[in-house]
């Protein structure tokens, strides 16, 4: 069987120009990454694409699933980041919601409306302090049993920015 050395340059071009064009998809993408222009990211970028480095296309024939991988999963990942035009989380909560006050208490209230009533006008508040007045206008209500619910209602009301909290010490004080 003779070796055919024209048709092994052929293919050895055909490859070869296929190989840049992946190259070349490789640093757009690489440079849609760092937000530089494609022009720059060629010779002077700061990520540089050694030939070890593309040592998963060794071995293959240019255009097989594997070769390909690399360049969607990183097409991918711009797709996520232009959607939300940063990473991470989008749509943090940042506005401060105040809780409805109620005009006047009774038992039948919802613990965050009895909350609102307590936290309103009366300065900063423990969730013990919370608690006691909460007692004080409900005899019979478990103090502490009050208190732990009270208090876990507190933090999650800080968190989704219902109240405002203040550190002292190990605790916290709130207020509306």
């Amino acid at each position: 069987m003779a070796f055919d050395v024209n048709s092994a340059l052929v293919q050895l071009r055909a490859d070869a120009t296929e190989l840049s064009a992946q190259l070349d998809k490789i640093r757009t993408t690489i440079a849609a990454l760092e937000n530089l222009s494609p022009q720059s990211s060629s010779k002077s970028s700061k990520i540089s694409i050694a030939p070890a480095a593309s040592g998963k296309l060794r071995g293959r024939k240019p255009g097989t699933a594997g070769s390909a991988k690399a360049a969607a999963e990183a097409e991918n990942a711009i797709a996520a980041t232009t959607k939300t035009g940063k990473k991470g989380k989008a749509g943090k909560k940042d506005d401060f919601k105040p809780l409805p006050v109620p005009a006047e208490y009774h038992a039948g209230l919802k613990k965050t409306a009895k909350m609102a009533f307590v936290l309103n006008g009366a300065g900063e508040l423990s969730a013990k302090d919370i608690a006691k007045r909460i007692v004080e206008l409900e005899p019979g209500a478990d103090e502490a049993k009050t208190a732990k619910d009270f208090g876990f209602l507190a933090s999650r009301l800080f968190r989704s920015k219902n109240i405002n909290a203040r550190r002292t010490g190990k605790s916290y004080v709130y207020s509306a």
